[in-house]
């Protein structure tokens, strides 16, 4: 199961960046959510926000992020996925939340 997460994950990160290059101002950012999304409209304004990102994350945390915005991870499960501690989970969620909230207030800026 952790390899299909993980080719997966590789697999729309890509389509992600890609569309980055092909789309770049589609819709303005907004902060990412504490807690994993739940609606289709979260899920929506998560993924336009990774879009956003994946030309400044790096490919960990871009995985990272899409498991736990668009795939409702917990930092647990991530870290059982990645092989990562769940404290690094953490770090590398908060400057996710961080490089989002930069990039909205670049966008009003």
């Amino acid at each position: 199961m952790t390899y299909f997460y993980r080719v997966t994950t590789n697999v729309c990160l890509n389509l992600l960046r890609a569309r980055g290059v092909r789309e770049p101002g589609a819709a303005p950012p907004g902060a990412l959510a504490e807690e994993p999304s739940q609606s289709i409209d979260e899920v929506a304004e998560a993924r336009e926000i990774l879009r956003r990102l994946a030309g400044t994350l790096d490919g960990r945390a871009l995985q990272i992020a899409s498991l736990h915005y668009l795939d409702g991870l917990t930092q647990e499960e991530i870290g059982q996925v990645l092989d990562l501690s769940r404290k690094t989970i953490g770090r590398e969620l908060d400057a996710i939340r961080g490089a989002a909230e930069q990039a909205r207030g670049v966008a009003h800026g």
